[in-house]
């Protein structure tokens, strides 16, 4: 099996809380599990960033099934690339958001915030990868 690792963003149709959001990624940890899939989620409260990892036709339906999502509004693929190995392999969901731990990562990059419209697919998947996973122990693989 060939490794894909898709990186999209889209837009939050509606406010979404903690809660709300934890469920969103439990859910997203059940279907990626059930589909060999790992990845990261990022959420800031209007913006999903998210990288999925595993078999092209299995991200593909993933990604197909989040573009109906109505919580989600114009995805936007960043980048779709072959990789030799996860990022995420202990997580079929990992979860990030905001907040101080976050704030220092994203100050090594010279950046504010996690603007997938200003910054280049490789940064993006460089910040989420040394962004601090909230521990859900449901999102994790292993």
């Amino acid at each position: 099996m060939k490794l894909t690792r898709l990186v999209y963003f889209s837009f939050a149709t509606r406010p979404m809380g903690l809660a709300a959001t934890y469920a969103l990624a439990v859910a997203a940890s059940r279907n990626n599990l059930a589909a060999d899939l790992t990845g990261k989620l990022y959420f800031d409260g209007e913006m999903f960033i998210q990288i999925l990892e595993g078999d092209l036709r299995a991200v593909n339906r993933t990604f197909q099934c989040i573009s109906k999502d109505t919580r989600h509004r114009d995805p936007c693929i960043l980048s779709l690339t072959e990789q030799p190995t996860r990022l995420f392999s202990d997580w079929s969901m990992a979860y990030s958001r905001p907040g101080s731990a976050a704030a220092s990562v994203l100050r090594r990059y010279g950046v504010e915030s996690l603007d997938p419209l200003k910054l280049s697919a490789w940064e993006v998947v460089s910040i989420m990868s040394e962004l601090p996973t909230l521990e859900f122990p449901a999102l994790q693989t292993a």
